[in-house]
């Protein structure tokens, strides 16, 4: 049976998934740093390291078992080894148990990551509100741009690079016109 249906199930050249990796990083500033919510966004973006060297993904969450990456030791500490631009404050992030041993919340990982911007891609932490305390975020494709409160909004900046998000056409080198 699968011999014979094998070339209608062939997707070794199905590239949807890089490819949506690629119109995500031509959204996002450079030496931005992006939270990732599960397998999908985390795994696109993965195929398509090397392309955007300054960017660096930060899983909050496997979504298959409902963990919290960010909530182990061991996972805060790889991220750090990989990532020697993004700063935790803590040994691992938890919001709701500050009482046990060095956790930070999300507004603390803000704080201390202000040399580019971070962006919470398909979602923010629903556990930690801590953020919209000293933060605001701005729709930026499927991403949010997490800015502190204070900074002015500017609306026709936002319009321009939002409308080019979403009118360029699909499947264009990545670069051009960004």
């Amino acid at each position: 049976m699968v011999p014979s249906n094998h070339r209608e199930c062939d997707q070794s050249s199905n590239r949807v998934v890089e490819q949506f990796g690629r119109e995500l990083l031509l959204s996002v500033p450079p030496n931005s740093i992006i939270l990732t919510r599960g397998d999908l966004p985390g795994n696109s973006l993965h195929y398509c390291q090397g392309v955007w060297p300054d960017v660096r993904l930060v899983d909050q969450e496997v979504t298959t078992f409902t963990l919290k990456m960010m909530t182990y030791n061991w996972y805060v500490a790889k991220l750090g080894q990989h990532h020697p631009g993004v700063y935790f404050s803590g040994r691992r992030w938890d919001p709701v148990h500050t009482e046990e041993k060095e956790p930070f919340s999300l507004e603390q990982f803000l704080s201390h990551n202000t040399q580019g911007a971070v962006l919470a891609c398909f979602g923010l932490p629903d556990r930690d509100p801590s953020w919209e305390r000293s933060y605001s975020h701005w729709l930026l494709g499927v991403c949010d741009h997490l800015v502190p409160a204070q900074e002015p909004f500017h609306p026709e900046e936002w319009t321009r690079h939002t409308l080019y998000i979403w009118t360029e056409p699909h499947n264009r080198v990545l670069g051009e016109g960004v």
